[in-house]
């Protein structure tokens, strides 16, 4: 099998709501789709998503790094050097994630049709048939939020995660009408996205928080460059502090 042609098309796409953190408010998502085509008639699909604060990529650079970076690598090549040029790709440019994945899927894509599998058999044994999911909730204001949480709750939901946005009065305001709507058996976790930036900042809005046991943990409060200082935010109020942001 070898690949004859590649198409790639970027899409952004409107989300239902807008979904603000403490970057930006998000109105739409990053996405690239990529088709592959075989001399055998096969076709493979990949896409591959990007959040612009985390891995730098825009729709429009990840479509340019598949015409330009990636393509050239693939089309000519048989399946197995297509495959093994698309890996060798990501340590010459690391940052390029979500425009490599869609041409990496798009290979999986046909590497299951060659064998005439799913491609979740290509990846291993089935281990579980369900996964538990998460129910996140923007930085919205308190009783939206709390609504949205009460909903989700009804309908199944036993896991819950509520954005920051940096302002520890407002936060701790949204954490606590989350706390308020959800069952009393449920734990909640606080994803900041370095919005507090500072020690004291996060500490001044966990210490707002009317039952900070009930937080399964806090992501990323600080900075990068202030990672130091989540141990010391961990210790000072017992709540788990994980980052995220910093093991980028």
């Amino acid at each position: 099998m070898r690949i004859t042609g590649l198409d790639v098309v970027g899409e952004r796409l409107p989300m239902a709501d807008a979904f603000p953190v403490s970057y930006e408010s998000r109105a739409d998502t990053e996405h690239v789709f990529v088709r592959l085509r075989t001399d055998e008639g096969s076709v493979g699909y990949g896409e591959g998503t990007a959040l612009p604060w985390f891995t730098g990529e825009v729709t429009e650079g990840m479509v340019a790094v598949v015409e330009r970076y990636l393509a050239p690598r693939v089309v000519g090549e048989t399946l197995d050097d297509a495959t093994a040029a698309s890996m060798a790709f990501l340590d010459q440019f690391p940052h390029a994630t979500g425009a490599k994945a869609a041409v990496d899927l798009a290979l999986l894509d046909l590497r299951g049709k060659r064998a005439g599998v799913p491609v979740r058999e290509l990846l291993g044994p089935t281990v579980t048939d369900e996964v538990s999911v998460t129910r996140v909730l923007p930085a919205v204001a308190p009783d939206t939020a709390a609504a949205r949480a009460r909903e989700a709750a009804a309908d199944g939901f036993r896991s819950f995660k509520v954005k920051a946005d940096g302002d520890p009065e407002g936060d701790a305001d949204r954490i606590n009408a989350v706390l308020e709507a959800i069952p009393e058996t449920v734990r909640l976790r606080v994803d900041a996205n370095t919005g507090w930036r500072r020690f004291g900042t996060a500490l001044d809005a966990l210490e707002r928080v009317d039952r900070p046991e009930k937080l399964e943990y806090v992501e990323q409060p600080v900075t990068t460059a202030n990672a130091e200082e989540m141990r010391r935010l961990w210790e000072r109020t017992g709540v788990p502090v994980y980052a995220d942001e910093s093991v980028n």
